[in-house]
C-alpha cells in the first residue's frame, strides 16, 4: 500500500487542478510483486486519468484484496471519457491509444 500512496503523492505534484485520493479498507497489504512494474503501471494509468479528465476532476484509486483468490485489485475512477470497449484488452500493450468513440470502463 505504501507503493500506491507513493505513486499518488508523486503524481499529485504534477497537477493542481485534479485531486487524487486512495480509498481502501485495508490496514496494510504485503504482496510479492515487482515494485518497479507495479509503480510503472499505476503511474501510467494515473497519468492518463489526469490527462483525459476534465479540469477540477476527482481521481480515485481503490485498492481491494481478494484473500481467497490471492489477488489485489486496483480500480481507478475518474471523470474522463473512458476507454473504448474494443480496445480495453490492449491497454497494457505498447503504443496503444483509445479511439474517438468511448465507453466507461470499470
Amino acid at each position: 500500500m505504501a507503493l500506491t500512496r507513493h505513486v499518488i503523492e508523486q503524481l499529485q505534484t504534477t497537477t493542481h487542478i485534479h485531486r487524487l485520493s486512495l480509498h481502501t479498507v485495508l490496514a496494510e497489504l504485503w504482496a510479492p510483486v515487482d515494485a518497479g512494474r507495479i509503480e510503472q503501471a499505476l503511474s501510467d494509468l494515473l497519468a492518463n486519468a489526469i490527462k483525459y479528465s476534465p479540469r477540477s476532476g476527482f481521481i480515485e484509486v481503490m485498492l481491494e484484496e481478494d484473500p481467497e483468490r490471492h489477488e489485489v485489485c486496483f480500480c481507478i475512477h475518474d471523470q474522463g471519457m473512458g476507454i473504448p470497449r474494443g480496445q480495453q484488452a490492449q491497454i497494457f500493450e505498447r503504443f496503444v491509444r483509445g479511439g474517438e468513440r468511448a465507453v466507461r470502463w470499470h
